[in-house]
């Protein structure tokens, strides 16, 4: 399976304030298990229309000269 093999894994552990956005479109994401006992997962979602994200993304570079 394709989703098995390491060389297709991207794996990120988030610090403290750190966010990480992922296109559904584009990408099969998971997270690994972990230990209460080690700490609390905290996971907020969010979703939003993908012209709406670009559009901002173009007012934002463009207000930024």
């Amino acid at each position: 399976m394709l989703k098995a093999e390491r060389n297709n894994q991207v794996e990120r552990k988030l610090g403290s304030g750190e966010l990480a956005f992922i296109d559904n479109r584009r990408v099969l994401h998971g997270r690994r298990s972990f230990i209460l006992a080690n700490g609390l997962r905290h996971i907020r979602t969010c979703y939003t229309e993908r012209e709406e994200l670009l559009s901002s993304i173009r007012m934002l570079e463009r207000a930024r000269g």
